[in-house]
């Protein structure tokens, strides 16, 4: 299981019928192959996993990813929050590309996002090669 960045955009909706690519949420999350999100995971790299919002004409909000227990995740904007106070709620079993997920956000709406992107965190840091691309004239 390892961190992946995943990028959610806002879905079509009567707000924005064509969905929106300038609202959203970035999230740095550990996740398995299925694109669930893990626990164990996220105990160990707790520090690690990390939320943006993004709302086109607002701030963007920062903050931690929080495992509130039975499935349940939150996004939290409270240094230190182990869970008290979710902000945004995460209701969907699966990170996914081009899946659909529900967060319910600090307004009480839930809303539907698009799963844009999802890619493991190594990669945006140039990790390993993929074996199609090794160079086999030096070895």
């Amino acid at each position: 299981m390892s961190l992946h960045r995943v990028r959610l955009e806002l879905a079509p909706c009567i707000e924005a019928p064509d969905g929106d690519s300038r609202c959203g949420y970035e999230l740095t999350v550990p996740l398995d192959r299925d694109g669930r999100l893990q626990a164990a995971s996220w105990q160990r790299r707790f520090a690690d996993c990390r939320v943006r919002r993004f709302w086109f004409g607002q701030k963007y909000r920062s903050g931690i990813l929080v495992h509130i227990g039975q499935g349940q995740w939150a996004f939290s904007q409270l240094p230190g929050d182990s869970g008290g106070h979710p902000i945004w709620r995460l209701q969907s079993d699966r990170l996914v590309e081009n899946e659909i997920v529900t967060v319910t956000e600090l307004d009480g709406v839930a809303r539907h996002f698009s799963v844009a992107r999802v890619r493991p965190l190594l990669r945006l840091f140039g990790g390993p090669k993929a074996e199609g691309n090794v160079d086999k004239r030096h070895g």
